[in-house]
């Protein structure tokens, strides 16, 4: 169990344990998806077939509110944004960045979420977390090497079975992903392990904080009633377009102070921040960016992830964090950036992360 406050940063590289893919496979995929092309104007020779029909029902539903005067928009004028996007794709930092550029284009927008919802739940079906890999429940043997592991390992290391109503009352997690891996996990992780039923699992899972800044694919069933789709299910087309809503662009997110401050305040709170798999991408830092919206806080160190980054990247990554960060009164003690993956970074700083 965490016995100081810790906030783990959570980004694509995570995923990617079990299956998902990072941020150059997946605007690839989007692209693919939101290229909706028809010959003789009916038949649909690319782009994602679900995709479409939700365009089609959106106009037909806009139709018809409208008395069957003059829809709100045309299916062409969408067909024609989700080229655009697949034409840029090679060129995008990744589809968070490249909807940020185009915030006021609205049909770009509603494409490339529709095109990140659809990836999302199509990579968690095909992840080593869905149940349908093995007769409806997850097999955790499969997950043994991943970082969901080892970080359940370091929450569970000393907890009795009669503690675990608290286990999560020291951690929370930013996800910066659209998948539900970690509440995913974690609900079978816990009933597997403490021998309880899964809905009780569920139960305390819903206690843990999870702030996904850019929204994530719906709700999981077993935490809301509306908004909500199984992990890894393929959406209809009104499902799809309900979720979509739930998706938000870094434009969008600056505009929900309420997000905003509950991430700010699990920051300025936190003794440890310890980032996975995260790319520090610029805009994602500025969205944590508490210095002049926190009064100096506890924070004491910071670990984190950097596989494959340049001595001189990691160098400007350090100073922007400390940057990020109200020291005044509590300054870092240090920023520790590794050259590793999630699942060995955590092992070789289960010690520092939990003193």
């Amino acid at each position: 169990m965490f016995i100081r406050p810790t906030v783990f940063v959570v980004g694509a590289g995570a995923s990617s344990d079990v299956g998902l893919p990072l941020g150059a496979g997946l605007v690839k995929i989007i692209g693919g998806k939101v290229d909706i092309r028809h010959e003789d104007a009916f038949r649909q020779t690319h782009g994602d077939p679900v995709i479409a029909a939700a365009i089609k029902l959106r106009n037909e539903l806009s139709t018809k509110d409208a008395g069957g005067a003059h829809p709100y928009f045309a299916p062409n004028v969408y067909f024609q944004s989700g080229g655009s996007i697949a034409a840029s794709m090679s060129q995008a930092i990744s589809i968070d960045n490249y909807l940020h550029t185009h915030s006021s284009d609205v049909t770009i927008n509603w494409m490339g979420k529709a095109g990140i919802v659809s990836s999302i739940l199509e990579a968690e079906s095909k992840s080593s977390m869905s149940h349908s890999r093995n007769r409806g429940r997850m097999r955790l043997d499969d997950l043994e090497d991943t970082w969901y592991n080892v970080f359940f390992q370091m929450l569970t290391e000393g907890v009795l079975r009669e503690e675990l109503e608290s286990i999560f009352t020291n951690v929370s997690f930013i996800c910066f992903n659209y998948d539900r891996c970690i509440e995913h996990y974690l609900a079978s992780a816990i009933a597997n392990y403490f021998r309880i039923t899964l809905d009780g699992a569920q139960q305390i899972t819903s206690r843990l904080q999870i702030i996904h800044p850019y929204g994530q694919v719906g709700r999981l069933p077993w935490q809301s009633v509306t908004g909500a789709i199984d992990f890894g299910k393929a959406p209809s087309a009104d499902e799809l377009i309900e979720l979509v809503g739930q998706i938000k662009t870094f434009t969008e997110q600056i505009e929900e102070e309420d997000v905003l401050k509950r991430m700010h305040s699990v920051l300025s709170h936190a003794k440890r921040i310890v980032y996975l798999g995260f790319s520090y991408a610029n805009i994602n830092m500025k969205l944590m960016n508490i210095s002049t919206t926190q009064p100096p806080g506890g924070i004491k160190r910071v670990f984190g992830t950097g596989f494959n980054l340049s001595l001189q990247n990691v160098e400007s990554i350090k100073a922007q964090i400390t940057s990020c960060l109200p020291g005044q009164h509590a300054p870092l003690t240090s920023v520790s950036i590794a050259n590793s993956k999630a699942a060995p970074f955590l092992k070789d700083h289960w010690k520092p992360i939990m003193e």
